[in-house]
């Protein structure tokens, strides 16, 4: 409960109500101390995993079994606040899979994404790429999906992984391609060139840019977006409407869901409201935060028989913690 409390509340808060529970038992010093060591242990099991598979050549532990035609990915990151650090800020990388959309029995026209996996990562410890492929790799038989297709806001760090992950597709997503073509076109030309885009029609897109010319806006944000839109125009990162056009669920779903899915997952809890973090700190949150997203963090606060299996119904494939690096909290005799 500390540990599940501290992702959603401040810790003050989270020990309010567990003081509450346990007769005053639990100070705010022990919900902060229990959430980081749990983030802890599963930050250095997932190092120790990633050294022995991509350093030592190891074969991964509980490899996944589902097989998909097409793995939809994508990635961006928050900048939070740091305390007592030469560095103002820190980036906390973040990336979501899932198989494609399923559409919510609702009267508002809503879709969730299936079988949806989270990773979280922030500092140097371990490459964020390796350890996406590895958290992939728990859930999914990378070797047989046919394609995966990547999409972000056009970051070099997120483009990076077409060279990290097989047979992997870039795709600026629509919500940033949306975004790109108002900053470089303004409102109206913008949108008759995303429409463009969106449909597949390339050469109609190349006339409207050209005619449009370059931005007027010198700045660094116009001329990053006319970057972008043209690489787009190019076909180069342009895939969206092939990717529609396959898929039959729902020919208007496409990528561009990262902004809402980063905002849920981290942007609620770490930033805002005057909270700043050391850069452990941070990387345990965001790390608790995706055992949480991933129904795994159970698994990572009580002590297991070492040879216990994992419950599968709860897609937790990770290696089991050793009992020694697990936490349970026992309140003093009374």
């Amino acid at each position: 409960m500390c540990a599940h409390l501290g992702t959603e509340l401040s810790f003050r808060k989270a020990a309010g109500f567990l003081q509450t529970w346990s007769a005053g038992l639990l100070s705010t010093s022990t919900c902060w101390r229990l959430l980081q060591r749990t983030g802890q242990t599963a930050v250095a099991a997932e190092s120790a995993a990633i050294e022995a598979v991509f350093g030592c050549g190891e074969v991964v532990a509980a490899a996944g079994e589902r097989r998909v035609e097409r793995l939809f990915m994508e990635a961006d990151g928050l900048y939070v606040r740091l305390q007592r650090q030469p560095g103002k800020h820190l980036e906390v990388h973040c990336a979501i899979a899932y198989e494609g959309w399923e559409r919510l029995p609702a009267t508002r026209e809503s879709y969730r994404l299936r079988e949806k996996r989270v990773y979280c990562h922030a500092g140097e410890q371990a490459s964020f790429w390796e350890g996406v492929s590895l958290a992939w790799g728990h859930k999914w038989d990378l070797a047989q999906i046919g394609e995966v297709i990547l999409g972000g806001d056009g970051a070099k760090w997120i483009r990076a992984g077409t060279e990290e992950l097989p047979d992997t597709t870039w795709q600026l997503d629509s919500y940033h391609l949306a975004r790109a073509c108002g900053r470089a076109l303004g409102a109206e030309v913008g949108q008759a060139v995303y429409q463009a885009l969106r449909t597949g029609q390339t050469a109609q897109a190349q006339t409207l840019l050209h005619n449009a010319g370059p931005p007027r806006d010198k700045g660094k944000q116009a001329r990053q977006a006319y970057h972008w839109v043209a690489k787009v125009a190019q076909e180069e990162w342009g895939v969206d409407w092939r990717i529609r056009a396959q898929v039959p669920i729902d020919t208007e779903r496409g990528l561009g869901s990262m902004e809402g899915n980063l905002a849920q997952l981290l942007a609620t809890r770490m930033k805002g409201k005057g909270r700043s973090w050391s850069p452990e700190g941070a990387l345990h949150m965001a790390k608790v935060r995706e055992l949480m997203a991933n129904r795994e963090l159970r698994s990572w606060c009580f002590r297991q028989a070492l040879n216990q299996i994992p419950n599968k119904d709860h897609n937790y494939n990770r290696p089991i913690p050793q009992a020694t690096d697990c936490l349970l909290y026992t309140s003093p005799s009374p």
